[in-house]
């Protein structure tokens, strides 16, 4: 940690004498809610904002003093707000700027330095806390809704997944070979193949032409097995040598649990006669699947 320079020390030293203005209004407050500790960055300086927090409903004030104001002013502002977690693992939040018909602002308030602590606390709780507990309250259901829109885009971002044996997918752009769109319950599937083919259907429709494909092509129904894949360039139709029944032309096997080294692509005629194929098989039920190149159909 570098040494501070001036300005910040005399930031910190403001800093701890806001926390201490703050502490006794804090204390005049409804029960739950406390003045957390001073932030101080990796740096060794701190925020000039403190915060108010209730730990028991999540609600945090954060309070800004304005010491330019003729008078000093703190403003007191509701910064937390519900969180939801998308399919990419991604936090985040719903807030008043997600609510319409009726439209929400965040809850705020100023008041005078220089008042008395009870009165400030009084203030408070009259002018943020009943609105914030109210918006918050709706910004909750909207959390609620998003999370189960992005939980339903998981889920068929993972269903797709296993049934293509292709994660080179995205939800909302055409990067990729496929993405997802849309909302639940009319999620589509946008498939752009080479020859700019685009193919448009909803995730259940997509999953029954994937089982139609693999039974035109393997003779047998899709199941939660083995899928093999170029990895050159993520082709799923790499073929491999097999052993034959002579008198019956029944397929007996490949004669090893991974890719046979015999293996080739016939997209891309990447040869496997080198091993370069073996471990390239993978369950479609796995979380370990192996990587394929942007370039791959």
């Amino acid at each position: 940690m570098r040494e501070l320079n001036e300005y910040q020390k005399r930031c910190n030293a403001e800093a701890v004498q806001f926390h201490e203005l703050l502490q006794p209004i804090v204390d005049q407050m409804p029960e739950g809610w406390s003045l957390k500790p001073i932030h101080i960055d990796d740096e060794g300086h701190a925020w000039r904002c403190q915060y108010i927090k209730n730990v028991a409903t999540g609600l945090e004030i954060m309070v800004r003093y304005n010491e330019y104001d003729i008078r000093g002013k703190f403003e007191f502002t509701a910064i937390q707000w519900p969180e939801y977690t998308d399919e990419n693992g991604h936090k985040g939040t719903s807030d008043p700027s997600n609510c319409y018909n009726p439209r929400e602002h965040r809850p705020s308030t100023k008041a005078t330095a220089g008042r008395e602590p009870k009165a400030i606390a009084k203030q408070i709780e009259s002018k943020i806390i009943p609105e914030y507990e109210r918006i918050y309250e709706r910004c909750q259901g909207l959390a609620a809704d998003s999370q189960k829109y992005h939980d339903a885009t998981a889920e068929a971002l993972k269903q797709l997944t296993e049934a293509t044996g292709d994660d080179r997918h995205s939800a909302g752009n055409r990067r990729s070979g496929w993405y997802l769109q849309d909302y639940p319950g009319s999620q589509s599937v946008e498939f752009n193949s080479v020859g700019d083919v685009r193919i448009r259907l909803s995730v259940a429709d997509m999953l029954d032409v994937i089982d139609m494909l693999y039974r035109k092509h393997t003779g047998k129904r899709r199941t939660a097995q083995w899928f093999s894949a170029c990895p050159e360039c993520g082709c799923t139709d790499v073929e491999v040598g097999a052993w034959v029944v002579d008198n019956t032309e029944e397929v007996a096997g490949t004669g090893q649990e991974g890719a046979s080294d015999r293996a080739w692509c016939p997209q891309c005629e990447h040869d496997g006669n080198d091993g370069s194929m073996d471990g390239c098989r993978y369950l479609t039920t796995s979380e370990e699947r192996k990587p394929f190149t942007e370039e791959g159909a």
